[in-house]
């Protein structure tokens, strides 16, 4: 996990975090990086998924705060596509998808629209391009959360939880937790717990 906290040129701070996700091929068939993307602010939560590049992962290179930042411009991005090509026809047209990409269509431009309302969910239009405006040119600031504020995430088939000596939150509700049976397990070993507990809830 990765957690930084972001001021733009209008000082609205929010903070970011990057969960890894998963190694995906979706990108033109090479593999990559997926990453959930959590953006808070004012203590509510939208979580995107980003697919970062195949040169980062054929490097090695995990989450840091330069990828941080291009995630969140990816999103406000995303999010200028849903605002101005409001139905699917126009998106479509914008940018360039023949008949025989429909599908394919469909799936951006109803993933563009979902990112737009979350994004809106936390911040107005107008914070929304002051984001992108402030990455494009370099205005953006960038502090990374104290060690000790990094709280450990572990992913699991249940949802990705974050662990605190021996209770595990959910990262998206922080009503729904688990009491783990010790306070020094290891993360496969958390990943087991929940993985008994679903099989039990079947």
């Amino acid at each position: 996990m990765k957690t930084i906290t972001l001021t733009t040129k209008e000082n609205v701070t929010f903070k970011v975090t990057a969960l890894k996700k998963e190694v995906s091929t979706a990108m033109l068939g090479d593999y990559h990086q997926v990453y959930t993307i959590v953006i808070e602010r004012n203590g509510e939560k939208k979580k995107f998924t980003f697919h970062d590049s195949i040169h980062n992962f054929n490097i090695g290179k995990e989450a840091d705060n330069q990828m941080l930042i291009d995630a969140v411009y990816c999103i406000t991005n995303d999010c200028f596509a849903a605002e101005n090509n409001p139905s699917f026809i126009e998106f479509a047209d914008e940018f360039g998808y023949g008949d025989e990409q429909r599908a394919e269509a469909r799936r951006t431009f109803n993933a563009c629209h979902a990112s737009l309302n979350k994004m809106l969910d936390l911040f107005s239009m107008d914070t929304i391009y002051d984001i992108n405006w402030s990455i494009t040119e370099e205005k953006i600031r960038v502090e990374e959360l104290d060690k000790k504020e990094q709280v450990r995430v572990v992913d699991t088939c249940i949802c990705p939880f974050r662990i605190e000596g021996d209770k595990a939150t959910s990262v998206n509700d922080d009503d729904f937790y688990y009491e783990l049976p010790s306070e020094n397990m290891t993360d496969a070993e958390i990943q087991a717990f929940f993985e008994d507990i679903k099989k039990m809830e079947k």
